[in-house]
């Protein structure tokens, strides 16, 4: 029978299986791998139920007993490849006999240790390589999925640039046709959003290339404001009440307009989603500061917040607390990406059960740079 021990949810990344061990060495050779690396250790003699589990522990390492009989080696190393298993094996002991070196130098196994009390600090060194021969490979493979990501992103918007340069050119005939100002507004907003929409797929289109971005001088509340206005509807349908904290001296900041206004935007969709799943009406407060170096922007919701210990997790790519279909976990990665490559950081706080707050901090516009930078044009603001 297979003892199966599970620390912390790990057993994917280190767990392992001692294969073929009598149970006194089996006992030793647990009792030394949970003291020094405290990893879970199963065992057996059976080579289906070592094969079925590592079906179960795709990222486990296998140690077989290198002192049991060639026939026994050679059908786990058979079965093994039949069933083109990942799992990573050490073999343990050495014979002296032909036929075995025969059989280990065709078996594929990542490494061969004697088995001796003194080589145990040997084990130790190639269990580690091991595990991280293992993570390498499954980097190689995350970064192959972003390789088929940035393809698939790449076509999808070349084609939407396409048909949003049609939506902005026929936008435009229509804002210089319109003569009534609560319509000229409507339109104004069409057309500023698919502006922004059209800076985010170009940003798409550049990603690996290194572009020069333009940043203008950009005040904060207006920004803010900008995006509040346009998750109105989506703010009001959810019954979430917005708590403005502005001070008397509104900040301003050097940033690229579009991308920070694409910051603020996911932010405020989270907070939207995270209060929508309490079932009852929300608050969101929203504050602009200045520290000492920094212009602070901070979001404070009311929803179910997060512990503690996932706040880093947040912003890894494909992370995502949602439901199957509601997000992909790109967005706050992409959030950290565009706040780090204006100088400053994006992070969060929450006590589980008492909401969640977003900050953003960037760099203060010094009075050097100031005489350089641009003025935001009033067109880029929404009306």
């Amino acid at each position: 029978m297979v003892e199966i021990l599970r620390v912390n949810g790990n057993e994917n990344i280190n767990h392992l299986m001692l294969l073929f061990f009598e149970m006194n060495d089996s006992e030793m050779l647990k009792t030394w791998v949970q003291s020094e690396l405290n990893w879970p250790v199963d065992n057996t003699g059976d080579i289906e139920k070592a094969i079925h589990w590592t079906v179960e522990h795709p990222y486990g390492i296998v140690i077989v007993n290198g002192k049991s009989s060639d026939i026994r080696l050679s059908k786990w190393f058979r079965e093994s490849k039949q069933r083109s298993n990942r799992t990573i094996t050490i073999v343990l002991g050495i014979k002296q006999s032909e036929q075995w070196e025969q059989l280990i130098e065709t078996s594929g196994a990542f490494s061969v240790v004697p088995n001796t009390s003194t080589h145990y600090s040997c084990l130790k060194s190639v269990l580690l390589r091991a595990q991280e021969h293992e993570q390498m490979l499954r980097t190689l493979m995350d970064n192959e999925k972003f390789v088929m990501l940035g393809q698939l992103l790449t076509g999808a918007a070349h084609e939407l640039n396409n048909s949003l340069t049609g939506i902005l050119g026929f936008t435009n005939m229509v804002l210089n046709e319109a003569e009534a100002e609560s319509v000229r507004n409507d339109i104004f907003t069409i057309y500023h959003e698919a502006k922004r929409c059209q800076q985010i797929v170009q940003g798409l289109l550049t990603i690996g290339r290194d572009p020069h971005t333009e940043k203008l001088k950009v005040r904060l509340d207006q920004l803010v404001d900008s995006v509040l206005d346009v998750q109105q509807f989506n703010l009001s349908k959810n019954e979430i009440t917005i708590i403005k904290n502005y001070g008397p001296q509104v900040p301003s900041a050097y940033v690229n307009y579009y991308q920070l206004q694409q910051v603020l935007i996911n932010v405020i969709i989270n907070a939207i989603h995270a209060i929508r799943s309490t079932g009852r009406p929300g608050e969101l407060q929203v504050e602009i500061a200045e520290t000492t170096d920094n212009v602070v922007i901070a979001f404070h919701d009311n929803g179910p917040g997060f512990p503690p210990d996932h706040a880093e997790k947040l912003f890894q790519p494909f992370y995502t607390t949602k439901s199957a279909g509601e997000g992909t976990g790109l967005g706050l990665a992409i959030c950290r990406d565009i706040v780090n490559s204006h100088g400053g950081k994006i992070y969060a706080t929450s006590r589980e059960n008492e909401g969640a707050e977003f900050t953003i901090e960037l760099p203060k516009i010094s009075a050097a740079t100031s005489e350089k930078v641009k003025v935001l044009s009033d067109e880029l603001q929404i009306k």
